[in-house]
């Protein structure tokens, strides 16, 4: 018979593993046993009392073992029995029982171990593989993911059917990924990367490092074949909450890089949004302007979407949200049989507010879009601006006005110019084109002498000097 200790270190260890498991890789466990509350203490007691009971009746250490790795099959998928995860633990349990450490083999045994960093040669490299059409990867993520690894960051392939994702494919190649595309269909990717995954060592053979950037579960088989040749394998996935977890399978480290852009009060935001859609009324020429189309422009001039800014200030809601629950500045045309939504902003004749799901000709009988307001001047009707003087002096005009009792003295980029674009009927960025002035709003004001920009929390503010 087993001793009492001697079982109760093996139950323990077991518990933990699993524990460990369901945090690293909830998904190697069976799905009703992904959400247990495993860390508290009463969970603890319950399944170690009744492993214990069994363990403690078998005759001698390969019973034991074996009873374990039944329970284990009991709790996880058939992945988990292909891990190191697995092969470490009855490497554990086999210990403490008094067993030959060959008896009984690991899975894994025939592995490599990872060369230590110290020993590595000088031009080890790191290599990064995306799955770009489930994982959107930004350049401060990419940034975090690189200061993750002991080698350089030196190839990154992005995997994709890059005809369905727009103009991706120029943004990963002038950030030097090399990108590998597919053919549409589901997995197709996924497929791709595993199969040129698999033979990386071959291509690539200073790679001592390898992220795995996917949220799908299937790439689990591929990082188990990298650590199996001795790779240090980081396995990077987006978590739902936006964020984005990197587990080392080799020293199972896990690090957490929060979603946490800055995002402005709701206000500003508001204002920005006011802002590109009063600019894309005047450059396409319609009133009405497609959801899809201000918030390409909204992320492309912030670092957070609109999505993220709603959910920030308003938890619960949609983007679209943000628009019907305004139909004082907004107004908002669904065309039938259609998914794609149109926002327009109006002036309402006497005052009337208007129905925010329209069909278009009852939303025009009801208002007026600014755009084609008899009140407003349109952009190419007058030139208020000859010189690029004459605007700067405009805006140390607004921003003095706007900066009046704010105790540092710093506002927003965006509201100056959404209060330039309410006094001159026109967006600054017209007038910037109008005058030939090739800068950017923002490069614009740092130029201005009479002015000082600066950043705070990401969020770019101007102050008179």
């Amino acid at each position: 018979m087993t001793s009492v200790e001697t079982v109760r270190q093996v139950c323990l260890t077991v518990y933990q593993a699993i524990a460990s498991v369901q945090q690293q890789h909830p998904e190697f466990l069976n799905e009703k046993y992904r959400s247990l509350p495993l860390q508290q203490p009463g969970h603890q007691a319950t399944f170690t009392d009744r492993l214990s009971t069994r363990l403690s009746k078998l005759p001698d250490g390969q019973a034991v073992v074996a009873e374990v790795e039944a329970t284990l099959r009991s709790l996880f998928t058939p992945d988990f029995f292909q891990t190191a995860d697995f092969a470490t633990l009855i490497t554990e349990i086999s210990q403490i029982m008094g067993l030959p450490s060959d008896s009984p083999p690991p899975p894994d045994s025939t592995a490599s171990l990872p060369v230590p960093p110290d020993e590595r040669p000088a031009d080890a490299i790191a290599l990064l593989l995306l799955d770009a059409e489930n994982f959107q990867l930004d350049v401060a993520t990419e940034r975090f993911l690189a200061e993750s690894c002991t080698c350089p960051l030196q190839v990154k392939i992005a995997f994709a059917n890059w005809r369905s994702l727009g103009k991706k494919d120029l943004e990963f190649h002038n950030r030097h990924y090399d990108l590998m595309h597919v053919p549409g269909g589901k997995d197709m990717a996924d497929g791709k990367m595993i199969a040129i995954g698999s033979s990386i060592h071959e291509h690539y053979p200073l790679a001592k490092e390898i992220l795995v950037c996917s949220s799908d579960q299937v790439m689990t088989s591929l990082c188990t074949k990298l650590r199996q040749r001795g790779l240090v394998v980081y396995q990077v996935r987006k978590e739902q909450d936006g964020s984005v977890t990197i587990f080392n399978s080799h020293t199972n480290e896990t690090w957490r890089r929060p979603n946490s852009p800055a995002i402005p009060p709701l206000e500003i935001c508001i204002a920005q949004l006011k802002e590109l859609i009063r600019s894309e009324q005047q450059q396409s020429g319609q009133a009405w302007i497609p959801l899809s189309r201000i918030s390409q422009l909204f992320h492309k001039q912030n670092e957070f979407t609109i999505s993220q800014a709603v959910t920030t200030h308003s938890p619960g809601k949609k983007a679209r949200d943000l628009f019907l629950d305004r139909p004082g500045d907004f107004a908002v045309h669904q065309p039938p049989d259609h998914q794609e939504i149109y926002i327009s902003l109006f002036q309402v004749a006497g005052g009337a507010v208007p129905n925010p799901v329209v069909t278009r000709s009852e939303a025009q009988e009801q208002a007026t879009p600014v755009a084609n307001s008899p009140n407003t001047t349109k952009v190419n009707a007058a030139k208020p601006f000859k010189q690029a003087t004459e605007l700067e002096a405009a805006l140390v005009q607004i921003v003095k006005e706007a900066t009046v009792g704010v105790a540092e003295g710093f506002v927003d980029i965006s509201i100056v110019g959404s209060h330039f674009h309410k006094r001159y009927q026109q967006p600054v960025t017209t007038v910037l084109k109008q005058l030939q002035v090739n800068k950017k709003f923002l490069n614009f004001l740092t130029s201005c002498k009479a002015l000082k920009v600066q950043q705070k929390n990401k969020v770019w503010q101007v102050a008179c000097r």
